[in-house]
């Protein structure tokens, strides 16, 4: 890859890195505010509420990939009048979509909400009207997938950190209006949202309207284009479906065996992972549109080598945090939350184990879709996935306790591992050889030195009091870090790093 784009690559890392630092510590003081405000069951229903609509908006993430792949294509081939045609052709499907949505959440969401659901009867009416008002925020939030995707295909991300940053303190500023009021707090929580929505869904059009001209929606239906994304999308709303029964899902089973309570604790956990995962996504928002571009581009070996350095810095940026976080649950729950959820912590330790296995190869997706091969990936791939719904149910029914459900996960994880491994030897020629040696050795060796060693060392360390704790969690930090850069990096990486230290 040229160093031109390497450059932006780094930039654009560096700028939704400064996003992630303020949107994590906000987001994490936020959902602490959120729970004690609402209490743990008002908070369970919240989660398991919202997650109704969310199953209702499964083709929006398909159709989010297939705009940011399409427009990527067409910047790579430098093909100013087809950018045109595929924007308005996607805001005409994402319109579509959300009548869709709306469809399914009054008909199938609300038989859910009545008849399957465990919602105390005192919070049945406030669920129906959050019900209402999510379904109104997923549409909007669809309406403006087309919209990020012009920016984040552009790789002019300042705006879309911006917009980030802006919308978590919004919600901040929302948490601390739930304290001064003592009635129908869930209610007031989801109108707030709402029009927090609306105000984004502004802005964003406003942007792209006035700093991208080839962007401008123009009532325009191209048959070609929409049945080259509609058979995009229909294959990848398969993969984005079996992702929803896999998290949203189990959320109902686990409610109906459980109850609201452990919505609560998983809700938690997830809050956590998806704070972390922020580390991680914003390098593959940063690095994913030059897999697309360079494929287009017919740079076939530069695409090769970025997909195996995403993948496995990706693996390596998620462990350096998830380590301490996994050491010391407990006590970071306890001061984050001052009354965690049963089941809490082990939930949280399980869920970041479940997403490194993850990543050790989820980022060779993007390397199916930039080819297009997204059929005969999610043919393969997604049974296998979708089993873990069935799996967890029959677990629940004969007794398993709620953990089993990352344990499932993490078994799935490893699984796919080796099958997507073997589809993109087929779809783009990905060395076998050069994905062991140059990610899977490098990320599992530098994870057992560092768990090694800190579990050596914090036998004699307990945790005794709160600086103990801190000292444990920085020492793991410590650890983890000098992990990663003496096993996980290359030389020419360390050399860069240290010549780049010594400037400075």
């Amino acid at each position: 890859m040229s160093v031109s784009n390497n450059k932006r690559i780094a930039k654009n890392t560096g700028i939704l890195y400064l996003r992630m630092l303020v949107v994590m510590g906000v987001s994490l003081y936020t959902s602490r505010i959120v729970l004690n405000a609402l209490g743990v069951t008002d908070f369970g229903v919240y989660n398991v509420v919202c997650g109704v609509v969310a199953m209702m908006s499964f083709l929006n993430g398909s159709m989010s990939l297939a705009t940011q792949r399409f427009l990527a294509s067409d910047l790579g081939r430098n093909d100013g009048l087809n950018i045109t045609k595929t924007f308005s052709m996607a805001i005409n499907i994402h319109v579509i979509i959300s009548l869709i949505m709306i469809f399914l959440a009054e008909t199938v969401g609300l038989l859910l909400l009545y008849y399957y659901l465990k919602i105390p009867a005192e919070s049945l009416n406030a669920a129906f009207w959050i019900f209402q008002l999510s379904i109104l925020q997923t549409a909007l939030g669809i309406m403006i997938v087309p919209l990020q995707a012009v920016v984040v295909t552009h790789e002019n991300l300042k705006i879309y950190a911006f917009m980030s940053l802006f919308e978590v303190l919004v919600k901040l500023v929302i948490a601390f209006m739930l304290i001064w009021v003592n009635y129908n707090k869930l209610i007031l929580y989801g109108l707030l949202l709402t029009g927090a929505s609306t105000i984004s869904f502004c802005i964003w059009n406003v942007y792209v309207y006035k700093y991208y001209p080839t962007c401008r929606y123009r009532f325009h239906w191209d048959k070609r284009i929409f049945r080259e994304m509609l058979s995009f999308t229909g294959w990848q709303t398969l993969g984005s479906g079996v992702y929803l029964l896999r998290t949203q899902g189990v959320n109902f089973i686990l409610n109906n065996f459980f109850g609201a309570t452990l919505n609560a604790a998983r809700g938690i956990a997830n809050q956590v992972n998806t704070s972390i995962l922020h580390l991680v996504t914003n390098f593959q928002v940063a690095s994913n549109p030059q897999i697309t571009k360079t494929y287009a581009a017919q740079e076939y070996e530069k695409m090769r080598t970025l997909i195996l350095n995403t993948s496995r810095l990706s693996y390596l940026l998620m462990m350096l945090v998830s380590i301490p976080i996994f050491v010391e649950a407990p006590f970071i729950l306890k001061v984050w939350l001052k009354n965690p959820p049963e089941y809490c912590s082990i939930f949280v330790r399980l869920i970041l184990v479940a997403t490194l296995a993850e990543l050790l190869s989820g980022t060779l997706v993007f390397g199916a879709l930039a080819c297009g091969k997204v059929k005969e990936y999610q043919r393969i791939v997604s049974p296998v996935l979708f089993s873990e719904v069935l799996l967890v149910f029959a677990s629940f029914k004969l007794g398993a306790p709620p953990q089993t459900i990352y344990i499932i996960d993490i078994f799935l994880n490893c699984l796919v591992l080796f099958i997507r491994l073997k589809l993109l030897h087929g779809f783009i020629n990905l060395s076998y050889r050069a994905y062991i040696q140059r990610v899977l050795l490098k990320d599992l060796g530098a994870t057992f030195v560092a768990v090694s060693f800190i579990y050596l060392f914090l036998m004699y360390i307990p945790a005794h009091n709160f600086y103990f704790s801190c000292g444990r969690i920085l020492f793991s930090f410590a650890v983890g870090l000098l992990s990663v850069f003496i096993i996980g990096l290359h030389e020419n990486e360390r050399n860069w790093i240290l010549k780049k230290l010594h400037i400075k």
